[in-house]
């Protein structure tokens, strides 16, 4: 048979594969433990039980009053979770015929996605998207937080055994509620603006906010904030706010350096504490979040039933191997994101 160029192309071509490997030096360094907690169980439903605080000492005029405690749960279920991958056995024999095959990256990738597995739905669960949207049939509505209502929510009841609550006297809480949800430019609250779009006002309003609410013995919880967590769209903004040395009034472009920086004064909110934490998984754009992260149980949580675990199908008398040439690799897991107390975090946004 005469040679054409068709056919005299593999005796002169040499597979290279490392422009593969590009995808593989992606991957975006995020400690998922320091906004959430791991909790391990067993079962297929995961409980936990609290008190709220018990009231304080009062004035002893007349009789005693008597406080009893009330208890309070908090379920989820875990989901199962699964990632496989096969392959033709004769095409991944041929494939590797001048070196390195150029499906090498098949396993690393499924390594890789079970490693970001938990950050990808902590963070649906705290966008409220994917599975971790609603109902699902699964544990229940999977926004809800820990009093029943939607983990964000601008009235969160600061006592449950006091529906007609005063706040403790703070005018910012006579409602007898609290808020965590500032999105929409803001909640105004006794007449005061508090969060908002990412900016020095918005950020000052709302840390001192949260410091500020009451448990339901009326006095403060002593929320600290000490994270903010951003999307990497708000990188830029996060770290003037919180780690540049001086402040003006700058003037922003939207892919341009800063200006006006004429007449800077003493960054005061570069002490409040707060540490910038981007989240490169997150998706809304314009959304940030302020945590409290300095107690054992963080803001968020991760209840993990089972860890993920991967079987390969590669044997020769394996019948899928056998009968189809084809070999598979089948993982799952099972486990959950879920909430702490709403009071440990809050979100804000235009």
């Amino acid at each position: 048979m005469p040679i054409t160029p068709a056919n005299y192309g593999p005796f002169i071509t040499t597979l290279d594969t490392t422009l593969g490997h590009v995808y593989s030096q992606m991957d975006p360094k995020f400690n998922i433990r320091e906004i959430s907690t791991e909790v391990p169980m067993s079962g297929s439903i995961w409980t936990t039980a609290w008190t709220g605080r018990m009231p304080k000492a009062r004035p002893w005029f007349g009789p005693r009053v008597v406080h009893e405690p009330a208890a309070q749960t908090y379920s989820v279920a875990p989901i199962p979770y699964e990632l496989t991958y096969g392959f033709d056995q004769f095409l991944l024999d041929d494939s590797d015929v001048n070196g390195e095959s150029p499906f090498w990256r098949m396993l690393p990738d499924m390594a890789m996605g079970w490693r970001r597995w938990e950050s990808y739905e902590l963070r649906d669960l705290i966008e409220g998207t994917g599975v971790q949207a609603g109902t699902n049939g699964v544990g229940g509505n999977r926004q809800n937080g820990l009093d029943g209502l939607r983990a964000f929510y601008t009235a969160h009841p600061i006592s449950i055994y006091l529906p007609n609550y005063n706040g403790g006297g703070n005018a910012l809480f006579s409602s007898g509620t609290y808020c965590n949800d500032f999105t929409g430019g803001g909640v105004t609250i006794n007449g005061t603006l508090i969060g908002g779009a990412l900016g020095q006002v918005q950020f000052a309003s709302l840390l001192q906010y949260m410091q500020v609410i009451p448990d339901e013995s009326g006095e403060a919880l002593g929320v600290m904030p000490d994270a903010m967590m951003i999307p990497t769209t708000l990188q830029v903004e996060a770290n003037f706010i919180l780690t540049a040395a001086f402040l003006a009034s700058p003037v922003w472009g939207a892919f341009s350096p800063l200006t006006g920086q004429v007449g800077t004064a003493d960054n005061q909110l570069r002490k409040t504490g707060v540490r910038p934490l981007v989240n490169p998984w997150l998706k809304n754009t314009t959304r940030w979040y302020l945590l409290d992260t300095s107690h054992a149980m963080k803001p968020f949580l991760w209840v993990k039933r089972e860890a993920p675990r991967t079987v390969p199908r590669v044997n020769p008398d394996d019948p899928v191997v056998f009968d189809l040439h084809k070999y598979i690799w089948g993982g799952w897991a099972r486990g959950t994101p879920a909430w702490n107390y709403s009071w440990l975090f809050a979100r804000s946004g235009p």
